[in-house]
């Protein structure tokens, strides 16, 4: 019989990072429709006509909804990967490295470094030895369907 280890320190901090940074990220998204709300104000204002307000409010718009949904899906992430799965581990890393690629289309962006930097906090936390054999563990617990140990 396989006995899972208590949850790592690592994994808890990491999972704690993970919530946060998707809050972050939330903020990030708000300052980037507030910035396409004034600049659709200045461009209809501008031309004197409302189609390029209508445009670039529906784009904001559809990009604000992308966002929350992402962010939605980095908390259920989060709490599979703080019960132990290694695919959510995976899935989060691949999050992490996406969000470096991003933050270098708008690097004056603050909340998009600390985004940046909180994700790789969490990673380097996910992969220590402590969190890898948690993740083994709860890999080896699954297979014998024994329950989660607090």
């Amino acid at each position: 019989m396989h006995t899972l280890a208590p949850r790592p320190t690592t994994v808890s901090v990491a999972f704690w990072i993970w919530l946060l940074s998707a809050i972050v990220g939330m903020v990030s998204v708000v300052n980037m429709l507030v910035a396409v709300n004034l600049l659709a104000t200045m461009a209809s204002t501008a031309t004197e006509d409302l189609e390029p307000y209508f445009l670039l409010t529906g784009f904001g718009l559809i990009i604000g909804w992308v966002a929350v949904g992402a962010v939605v899906v980095q908390v259920i992430l989060s709490v599979f990967f703080r019960d132990g799965a290694n695919w959510a581990r995976i899935v989060l890393t691949l999050i992490a490295v996406l969000s470096l690629t991003l933050v270098f289309s708008a690097p004056a962006e603050v909340f998009s470094w600390v985004y940046v930097v909180a994700n790789a906090i969490a990673v380097a936390c996910s992969f220590v030895p402590a969190s890898n054999a948690y993740f083994a563990g709860s890999r080896r617990r699954r297979s014998t369907a024994q329950p989660v140990a607090a």
